[in-house]
């Protein structure tokens, strides 16, 4: 149920948790991964079935297909707009400025998988 998260720290382990699942099933091999990254950056935006969507389509993300996408899914749902198109520019904009209650994220990728970490005010959440 949409806004049914009501402590921070909570919501933003669940968000990562998705972002870490987009992250995996874009296929994201380290962190200056970009094309991936924005492909799982977008797939978050829109739901995990953007990002097999975008791949069959043109093989990668792109504000084109993004806008396809957004308008595929907001007249099939009968709504005026679904998600955010320059969700990608947006984030990447904003990653290093401060967000409430999420200060910052960063990932770092090894041979065991990728981690994302997230500082919440003073604490550190790591998910692998």
């Amino acid at each position: 149920m949409p806004n049914s998260i009501t402590e921070p720290e909570y919501s933003i382990e669940c968000g990562m948790q998705e972002l870490r699942n987009c992250l995996t099933l874009a296929s994201v091999k380290s962190p200056s991964d970009m094309d991936n990254i924005r492909l799982a950056l977008q797939g978050y935006n829109f739901g995990d079935a953007y990002i097999p969507w975008a791949i069959a389509k043109d093989g990668r993300y792109t504000y084109s297909n993004a806008s396809e996408f957004s308008n595929i899914q907001a007249k099939k749902l009968g709504w005026k707009s679904y998600g955010d198109k320059n969700y990608v520019e947006h984030v990447l904009t904003c990653r290093e400025q401060e967000i409430p209650h999420l200060y910052r994220w960063w990932m770092n990728c090894d041979k065991h998988g990728i981690y994302l970490y997230v500082t919440l005010r003073y604490n550190v959440i790591s998910l692998k």
